[in-house]
């Protein structure tokens, strides 16, 4: 009686090897797809408010005044960051010291400003701070282009942790082909 084929032990050894890899890519990868996706929605969510707010479409309405200025220099040039007091519309209480964004905070109309609120859910930071923004401010741009590293992130472990499953099906089919069909 012929003995039919059978699955050497190396072959085995190696399929369960490439399971074992797919399934710690899928336990891995996973949970960083969905923190990578959190911290895009709220960087994408900050820029949404920042642009919102420079069109006049979000945020406390009201005014602001320069109460400070700090110069920093960068590799060849140099920049000016504002600070304030924010006085809403509606009579509420000022709040200082916050950072004023304006396309020229020393020289821009602050009469017609928006106060936005600080990202407090954790996803990037917990004490990220409340921010003055000027009609026609573009704080979003550099919010928009920080999003685009975690977009990068999500997209790569999603891509490795949608991938992984297909590369499990595919070994288990193969673990549970019979041998002696290659015959």
């Amino acid at each position: 009686m012929a003995r039919g084929k059978q699955r050497t032990p190396r072959k085995q050894s190696v399929i369960i090897r490439e399971l074992l890899l797919a399934c710690l890519f899928i336990v891995v990868c996973v949970p960083f797809t969905i923190g990578f996706g959190q911290m895009l929605g709220a960087t994408a969510g900050k820029a949404l408010d920042y642009y919102r707010a420079g069109q006049g479409e979000h945020g406390v309405p009201g005014s602001a005044e320069v109460t400070r200025t700090e110069v920093r220099s960068g590799n060849k040039s140099s920049y000016t960051h504002c600070f304030g007091t924010f006085t809403p519309d509606d009579g509420g209480f000022a709040r200082t010291g916050l950072r004023i964004h304006a396309a020229d905070c020393t020289r821009a109309d602050l009469d017609d400003v928006r106060l936005v609120a600080g990202d407090t859910s954790g996803r990037i930071a917990v004490d990220d701070p409340d921010v003055i923004i000027a009609r026609g401010a573009a704080p979003w741009l550099t919010e928009a282009a920080s999003a685009l590293i975690p977009l990068a992130l999500t997209l790569v472990c999603g891509a490795l942790s949608l991938g992984a499953p297909f590369v499990v099906y595919g070994l288990v089919l193969e673990a549970l082909r019979d041998p002696r069909a290659d015959e």
